[in-house]
């Protein structure tokens, strides 16, 4: 233990000045601060992103409404990437009729189902 004094500066080193002694409590009030008072900030920075995107996903969902879309290119499917054998899907153009009558144009992922051709479950990016 009187190591570790010694090593925090908190020992009766007469050699030490008025200074490094206010130093050296400083220096173990905020090590003592960060242990303390971290778990309780990282959880506070968790559950304000938990709610930020749960937030954001709620605003999303009111959004989104099914529509029947029409391809303006071909949906390449799937991209890959060297080594790995899970793809991600590929944006296409499309055309779609809102719910509000306007025609709307934009990138739209397609999924493929079951190797037949038929393109469905198309999500607008923006």
């Amino acid at each position: 233990m009187s190591r570790l004094a010694r090593r925090f500066g908190l020992d009766h080193n007469p050699l030490r000045r008025r200074t490094d002694r206010v130093e050296a409590w400083l220096r173990l009030a905020l090590a003592c601060a960060v242990v303390l008072c971290g778990p309780v900030l990282v959880g506070w920075a968790g559950t304000a992103a938990y709610r930020s995107v749960l937030a954001t996903t709620d605003r999303e969902r009111g959004r989104l409404y099914p529509v029947d879309a029409v391809l303006l290119e071909d949906a390449v499917g799937l991209a890959y990437v060297r080594g790995e054998e899970a793809g991600w899907p590929v944006p296409a153009r499309a055309r779609w009729t809102a719910p509000d009558g306007h025609q709307r144009t934009g990138d739209v992922v397609t999924v493929r189902v079951g190797g037949v051709g038929e393109l469905t479950n198309p999500v607008v990016s923006r």
